[in-house]
């Protein structure tokens, strides 16, 4: 298993995914707890995980940069890699055909990306957001990010066009869902 602190997980079908401090992705079978595969692609510690049918995205952080991989869930292999940030990645989603990562930099201004989820093809981009994105959620073309200036945003995952500001939290918002 992992040798480091376990920091995210997903569940798709039968299969549990777990990304580490180890900077491994690891795949475990929900029913026996055996593992099926690792992937060690990542240099760095895998910070968010997420799984839609076969494909198991990942997100690392290096240094003040990130990447994101995706590998088959019955397999372990890779996909695709996708390394073009410029900011620590913190958030990854998937739904349908889009990949979502958030990001931030040094000075807590984070961006959002939307990747093509067979391919890993940037799709569109919104850089240096006055904020730091947390996390990312997608369901039904919608994205929501809830990120460090205590607001949940929701979006067009198309597009990315901000649809609403929800501003009543009082502290950074770690964590969002759909379904």
């Amino acid at each position: 298993g992992h040798i480091d602190p376990v920091r995210c997980v997903a569940v798709v079908g039968g299969y549990v995914v777990s990304g580490s401090d180890d900077a491994t992705v690891r795949c475990i079978d929900l029913h026996t707890g055996a593992e099926r595969w690792a992937y060690m692609g990542h240099r760095c510690p895998v910070r968010s995980v997420a799984a839609c049918g076969r494909r198991v995205i990942s997100g690392s952080r290096l240094e003040h940069r990130g990447d994101v991989r995706c590998v088959d869930v019955l397999t372990g292999e890779e996909q695709w890699a996708y390394a073009g940030f410029n900011y620590t990645l913190r958030s990854v989603a998937v739904c349908d055909n889009c990949v979502i990562s958030g990001s931030s930099d040094h000075k807590n201004h984070g961006d959002v990306r939307c990747l093509g989820v067979s391919t890993g093809a940037q799709q569109w981009v919104h850089e240096r957001r006055p904020y730091t994105v947390m996390s990312a959620a997608l369901s039904g073309g919608f994205m929501v990010i809830g990120s460090d200036d205590c607001t949940v945003r929701c979006c067009d995952a198309r597009t990315g066009a901000e649809l609403w500001i929800y501003g009543g939290h009082t502290d950074t918002v770690n964590s969002v869902a759909l379904n």
